[in-house]
């Protein structure tokens, strides 16, 4: 009887460290999918990481407003054009390019400037205090 009753006594206590571990490791399981989210990966690094991203926005912005504005005009070219200035499919893609800049940097400032006015009042408001819960 006594035998039967240590049996009973040990798996009870292993059901409930059984159900204690399912616990603690259905908390953890929420805990890294809350942290393994892509929106959330994304704030932190940029957190992390802010100087490397501004310089980044910084040096891809200046080389895009190059790209951009700079002048079609090439200096080494005397009397003939290149030949990649001669093939059909440039003559294609920058006619395409020609048509499509204007409608595609007026959808990016519309998109794009209240974004980044929303990101520069963050750095001139004074941070807001948090409230103790």
């Amino acid at each position: 009887m006594a035998d039967t009753s240590d049996r009973e006594k040990l798996k009870r206590q292993a059901l409930l460290t059984l159900a204690e571990a399912r616990t603690e490791m259905g908390a953890e399981i929420s805990r890294l999918r809350e942290d393994w989210r892509p929106r959330n990966l994304i704030i932190h690094s940029i957190e992390k990481y802010k100087a490397a991203y501004l310089t980044s926005a910084l040096l891809a912005g200046v080389a895009g407003t190059r790209w951009i504005f700079s002048s079609r005009k090439n200096n080494r070219d005397t009397e003939t054009k290149p030949a990649k200035k001669r093939t059909l499919t440039h003559a294609l893609i920058s006619s395409l390019w020609n048509v499509a800049r204007d409608p595609l940097l007026s959808l990016a400032t519309q998109q794009l400037a209240p974004l980044v006015l929303q990101q520069l009042s963050k750095f001139q408001s004074p941070p807001k205090p948090e409230r103790p819960e």
